[in-house]
């Protein structure tokens, strides 16, 4: 059973100490060299509505893309290059096990974060961190630019 992720305790560990450091080393928090919270994903039911309200908010939402699955996004910028991904299904019944399929069954019950994504130098020391204290982290590569 995965741990439900809370924001607030992620963004604490974040800029807490990695448990491996050595005393002869200098300490190298979860972060290393990357910038922290590059992004956070949101559920939400109706995409253009929730687009339309951001900007209302004066927010600048990017157009955003569509996927295979049925899985539809868009982001609002926010400072220092991070932002929000808003996620939406745009389409039948998604694929099972898929992305869309996990948007599908969050947005059923409710909108809001799913999920944060962080710019991290080790990938893999930070989801080893982060699965240590009980939340359902996942290595991934790193983006194409």
């Amino acid at each position: 059973m995965a741990s439900q992720l809370h924001l607030g305790a992620l963004l604490i560990l974040a800029t807490s100490q990695l448990s491996a450091q050595t005393t002869s080393a200098p300490a190298q928090t979860l972060v290393g060299q990357g910038w922290g919270v590059d992004h956070v994903g949101v559920g939400v039911r109706d995409l253009a509505q929730t687009q339309h309200d951001y900007e209302q908010l004066g927010f600048k939402v990017s157009k955003g893309g569509h996927f295979p699955g049925g899985l539809s996004n868009c982001s609002v910028s926010l400072q220092n290059n991070s932002y929000l991904e808003l996620l939406s299904l745009s389409g039948g019944a998604p694929a099972a096990h898929s992305d869309a399929s996990e948007v599908a069954e969050f947005v059923t019950k409710h909108e809001g974060a799913m999920f944060l994504g962080i710019n991290v130098s080790s990938a893999k020391a930070a989801a080893d961190y982060l699965k240590a204290h009980n939340f359902d982290a996942r290595a991934q590569t790193p983006a194409a630019s």
